[in-house]
């Protein structure tokens, strides 16, 4: 199932003031915490109260993102997250095709009396959303994040937009590697340089930045 309709995207992003979480999947990757902070920053300029929750912490190659110390994490903060969810009147769902991807927090996003918007490319298989931008045949949620930015106003993207959405296309690509890239992923990475990112800084700290618990993993 794809939906592509970014018109009803915008009319809740475009709304009056809101309280607003932006959530994404366990285990977040650098496509789940970039698609989340450039939406959450979208939402703040447009007057919104918003907050990013993600159920569980981040690798800690991440940590040089702009405002990623604001993240709530639900597993240190659990009774902060689930208020939040409790008290927005709009959910932003990305990189999450199904409300199960956020474990412990599927119940609290389920049950709370809110709309609730979807950004992702994964197969959508049970639209439960009031609008979606869905596709799976773009490189990264990050990818959709900046189509929807972009038919909002261009100018909203700034140098840390830009660091968050090239964050999520580079690792959802595993560095250009493999997914669906098309000519469209590549004219957006242009337009991202063009925002004034270093993007060889980026792949060093993405891919050459290991902490003791990362190299015994790998």
């Amino acid at each position: 199932m794809n939906t592509l309709d970014k018109n009803l995207i915008r009319k809740y992003i475009c709304s009056d003031p809101q309280n607003v979480v932006v959530v994404s999947h366990t285990s977040p990757d650098g496509d789940a915490i970039g698609s989340s902070l450039a939406m959450n920053r979208l939402m703040k300029a447009f007057g919104h109260k918003s907050v990013v929750i993600i159920p569980d912490t981040f690798p800690d190659y991440y940590g040089w993102l702009p405002g990623i110390g604001d993240i709530i994490v639900a597993e240190n903060e659990p009774e902060k997250a689930l208020e939040l969810i409790s008290n927005a009147t709009l959910q932003v769902i990305v990189d999450m095709n199904a409300l199960k991807r956020a474990l412990k927090l599927e119940s609290a996003l389920q049950n709370a009396k809110a709309d609730r918007i979807l950004i992702d490319h994964h197969i959508l298989t049970n639209n439960i959303f009031e609008a979606a931008y869905s596709s799976p045949d773009v490189s990264s949620t990050s990818e959709l994040v900046f189509d929807v930015i972009e038919s909002i106003n261009p100018d909203l993207i700034d140098k840390d937009i830009a660091e968050y959405i090239y964050t999520g296309i580079v690792t959802d690509t595993a560095n250009f590697f493999h997914g669906n890239m098309t000519d469209r992923t590549f004219e957006i990475n242009a337009e991202l340089i063009r925002k004034g990112i270093d993007i060889v800084k980026i792949n060093q700290v993405l891919y050459h930045t290991f902490s003791e618990s990362r190299i015994r993993l790998l």
